[in-house]
């Protein structure tokens, strides 16, 4: 009753069915991060006087567009979608290990954490960190692209 992984506290996965979601999770960014590295391709617009918000656009829907877009559309070309899941996810996920190790050894070790731990805390964390670490990795593309320096 105190699990905040929102797969078994709001749709009731028990540890199996978790367990085989989050590892076709981590198959899938493994392949998009080899993907993202070993068979890249530019997310960047050819065009120039691109915005920083319709650049990350761009950047994930292959078209310009307005940044709002990214909440309910999908790429066109699952290939760029891929590509971006890989250089972008892949950072996030790394995170949320990093913020998990860190909870768990707070609650294992630390009396005065377990009286401030909550779920809402540690998801506000991760979400501000993604978007964070997914802001920054663009902003230092749009640096590149706005320069007219190649990825």
């Amino acid at each position: 009753n105190k699990e905040s992984n929102p797969l078994t506290s709001i749709f009731g996965m028990t540890w199996t069915p978790l367990l085989i979601t989050l590892s076709l999770l981590i198959i899938y960014l493994i392949y998009t991060y080899y993907l993202s590295v070993f068979k890249s391709k530019n997310l960047l617009p050819a065009e120039k006087g691109y915005t920083f918000n319709e650049f990350i656009a761009y950047t994930y829907l292959g078209y310009k567009a307005d940044l709002i877009a990214l909440l309910y559309k999908f790429p066109k070309d699952i290939n760029r979608f891929h590509q971006w899941t890989g250089e972008n996810l892949t950072a996030c996920i790394s995170f949320a290990g990093f913020v998990s190790t860190i909870m768990w050894l707070l609650i294992n070790h630390s009396t005065y954490y377990k009286t401030v731990h909550s779920s809402y805390a540690v998801y506000s964390i991760l979400i501000l960190g993604c978007f964070c670490i997914i802001y920054f990795k663009n902003k230092k593309m749009y640096q590149k692209y706005f320069n007219g320096i190649d990825n």
